[in-house]
């Protein structure tokens, strides 16, 4: 919302904002459609066990090549790239934490082989069903992301520990 408030002060006509959620469903529907495959990186396991079992219910003529957790290791991160070079998926949707998730298309995307990559913040969960979506009104004021805050829980000791790829 940031960004379309600022190009609305510049004078630029931006009839709204699109939100990640949104777009993340025009892209699968696509995908769908066209015989797009994807590969999704990112959440813990069971939201992305769950997200994946969700859409291929949803969009039953979606190719997915593969998929991997966000839990991992500095040193394992090069082998989660050779992987995704390997299946060679079309579309690429990240769910990391920032800077991270920007970092990892940034240092990787001569080496990705995919010819789109997104990174899609917590798109995982809502498609999992683990976060609701903000009401209508709220997200057409801007207020989605307040209502994302809310919702999220606190981290735990646990998971700051080095199980989690942390810039």
């Amino acid at each position: 919302m940031l960004v379309v408030t600022t190009l609305r002060i510049l004078g630029y006509r931006i009839p709204e904002r699109a939100a990640c959620p949104d777009i993340f469903e025009l892209l699968m529907q696509l995908s769908d459609k066209k015989g797009y495959s994807v590969y999704f990186l990112g959440a813990k396991e069971e939201i992305l066990q769950l997200m994946i079992k969700k859409l291929t219910t949803k969009y039953p003529d979606l190719k997915i090549a593969g998929s991997h957790n966000g839990y991992y290791r500095p040193e394992e991160e090069l082998s989660i790239v050779k992987e995704i070079q390997n299946l060679k998926p079309e579309m690429l949707f990240i769910a990391l934490p920032s800077p991270q998730k920007e970092l990892f298309i940034y240092n990787h995307k001569k080496d990705l082989g995919v010819r789109f990559a997104f990174g899609i913040g917590g798109v995982f969960d809502v498609q999992a069903g683990k976060v609701r979506r903000a009401p209508l009104w709220m997200r057409r004021i801007g207020m989605e992301g307040i209502h994302r805050m809310v919702q999220n829980p606190r981290i735990t000791e646990r998971d700051t520990k080095d199980t989690i790829y942390r810039l």
